[in-house]
C-alpha cells in the first residue's frame, strides 16, 4: 500500500502556536521589528534619495543593481564563512549593520555615501537573512515545520507591510532632520540586534547552531 504523506498548511489561527512556545515568540518578535527596518529599502529610501535628496532615478537604480549583485555574488561565500558562528549571533550582526547602515543615510548625504551605505545594509541582509530561516527550521518540533514556517512568514510579510508606514511617517514628522529621522528608523534594527544578543544566553545549542 503506497505511504501518502500530507504536507502541513499553515493556517492564521496557527499564531496561537507562539503562546506555547517563548522561543518561538520571540524570535518571531525580534524578526518583525528587523523586518520594519529592512523594509526601509524600497519606499523610504527611494523617496528620501530621489524627492528630498535630489539624486536621479538612474542613481537610484544603480543603487538597487548595486544590491542585488552583491546578494547574488557573495551570500553563498558569506553563509558559508558564517556557519560556525551561532544563528543569533549571525542575526545581531546583522541587525547592527543594518542601523549602521541606514544611520549612514541621514548623516552623510550624496550618491557616493549612499552607495556606501547600500553595500553596508546589503551585507546586512546576506548575513541576517539565512541564519534567520534556519533558526526557525532548528525550533519546529517534528511536523510542525509548515506551521512554525508559515509563523514566520507571517511576521516578516508584516515588517514588510508596516515599515514602509513607519518610515514614512518618521521622514513626514522629522524629514528636515535627516540625522534624526534615519536615526530613529535605524534603531529598531538597534533593538533587534540587542534583542538577539540577549536570545543568545537563554537559547540552547541545539537551536542555535547550523546543522
Amino acid at each position: 500500500v503506497p505511504t501518502v504523506r500530507v504536507q502541513e498548511r499553515f493556517k492564521f489561527s496557527d499564531l496561537m502556536a507562539i503562546k506555547k512556545d517563548p522561543y518561538l515568540a520571540r524570535h518571531s518578535l525580534l524578526i518583525f521589528a528587523l523586518y520594519l527596518v529592512v523594509a526601509q529599502l524600497m519606499a523610504p529610501f527611494s523617496v528620501y534619495t530621489v524627492e528630498m535628496v535630489k539624486i536621479s532615478e538612474h542613481q537610484l537604480g544603480l543603487l538597487y543593481t548595486l544590491n542585488g549583485l552583491i546578494v547574488v555574488l557573495f551570500q553563498i561565500p558569506v553563509t558559508r564563512l558564517l556557519a560556525k558562528y551561532k544563528l543569533t549571533s549571525q542575526l545581531a550582526a546583522g541587525a547592527f549593520l543594518y542601523a549602521v547602515g541606514y544611520g549612514m543615510v541621514g548623516l552623510l548625504v550624496g550618491f557616493e555615501y549612499f552607495v556606501v551605505a547600500i553595500v553596508i545594509v546589503t551585507i546586512g541582509e546576506i548575513v541576517m537573512s539565512p541564519p534567520s530561516l534556519t533558526l526557525t527550521s532548528n525550533l519546529a518540533p517534528e511536523g510542525r515545520m509548515g506551521r512554525y514556517m508559515g509563523i514566520f512568514g507571517f511576521f516578516v510579510a508584516s515588517g514588510w507591510s508596516f515599515g514602509p508606514l513607519y518610515g514614512g511617517v518618521i521622514l513626514d514628522q522629522f524629514g528636515a532632520n535627516a540625522a534624526i529621522a534615519w536615526a530613529l528608523i535605524a534603531s529598531l534594527a538597534i533593538l533587534a540586534g540587542f534583542g538577539y544578543m540577549l536570545f543568545t544566553r537563554s537559547l540552547p545549542d541545539r537551536f542555535n547552531i547550523r546543522d
